[in-house]
């Protein structure tokens, strides 16, 4: 929302300007500015949702019990001594006893599917004969993809972005032209803290 324009210089133009450090290529990025003419007013909001890209699958209790037990045989360990009973396999199988052989996909428990992320921008922009502006404001809200549960943490790490970018072009006089830029940029990262404070 601050760029007006980006080009890409490489080979010689760029080296001919930028010596050796052009020598990889140069990308110039040029940011909006004021134009003349009544205050003009534009604003952009967007919404979308991120999800993980890939989760490594694990095995269920009762396929890793099984696994293990057969680990341990190809190592000669003798039946009665295994790991894993016939009645725990068999626990893990059923689901009989989920307090003592649990079966938990903690992907799922742990994990949203989805989270939110927005973006808002608003843009100001003209000026006069003699002075011209152009002022962005910009905010990111990125949520997490951890569950908060019921507890004194909030274990969801989100991201906020804050821009705010001005650009001012004053006519001193009819030979000379003044260019000020002030923009900051702020990120803040939501890491865990206690919900009281």
């Amino acid at each position: 929302d601050e760029i007006e324009t980006f080009s890409l210089l490489k080979d010689a133009s760029a080296t001919a300007v930028y010596g050796v450090r052009g020598a990889n290529g140069v990308i110039i990025v040029t940011t909006k500015r004021g134009k003349l003419g009544k205050a003009s007013i534009t604003a952009s909001y967007s919404q979308g949702l991120q999800e993980p890209s890939q989760l490594p699958e694990f095995a269920d209790s009762y396929t890793y019990a099984l696994v293990w037990n057969q680990s341990e045989r190809n190592d000669g360990v003798a039946e009665n001594a295994l790991r894993f009973t016939p009645t725990a396999l068999e626990a893990f199988r059923t689901n009989s006893d989920p307090i003592i052989f649990p079966n938990t996909d903690w992907m799922s428990y742990i994990l949203k599917p989805l989270a939110n992320q927005s973006r808002a921008n608003v843009n100001i922009t003209g000026g006069t004969d003699r002075v011209k502006y152009f002022a962005s404001l910009g905010v990111l809200t990125q949520d997490g993809l951890f569950k908060t549960f019921e507890s004194t943490y909030d274990y969801n790490f989100a991201f906020n972005r804050y821009n705010f970018r001005t650009n001012l072009d004053i006519e001193v006089t009819k030979t000379t032209k003044l260019g000020v830029t002030i923009g900051s940029q702020i990120g803040v990262r939501n890491e865990p803290v206690t919900k009281d404070g």
